[in-house]
């Protein structure tokens, strides 16, 4: 993979972890509005985002995961013990352990190489 390539990819692992914060966000002010008769109808624009954007952050992780999986099945740079606990760490762990692995297993080779 090239730098602008692995580049990329790191925008697109970042992206369900900034959505969650995101998320958490709207909640929480949400919810500190609740006393103050907080109407969704007066702030449509944040609820027509939101929800797609949900819906496209599924699918973004649905297909990081395909990906990773992939990636650690195809990484010879794994040794073959290592491979089972990558798996699991990414499948159980996605939105922290998808950065960490593209950092240590995706970045750091390429950055030995040049």
């Amino acid at each position: 993979m090239k730098k602008i390539g692995a580049i990329i990819l790191a925008l697109i692992t970042l992206e369900p972890l900034l959505y969650l914060i995101l998320f958490f966000t709207f909640i929480i002010k949400t919810f500190m509005s609740f006393g103050n008769n907080l109407d969704l109808d007066k702030e449509p624009g944040i609820v027509q985002i939101l929800f797609p954007l949900h819906f496209l952050t599924m699918l973004i992780l649905f297909g990081l995961l395909i990906f990773y999986v992939v990636n650690v099945f195809r990484n010879a740079l794994i040794e073959s013990d290592k491979k089972v606990l990558w798996l699991i760490v990414i499948f159980f762990g996605n939105i922290i352990a998808m950065p960490v692995y593209w950092y240590v297993h995706i970045w750091k080779p390429l950055l030995e190489k040049s």
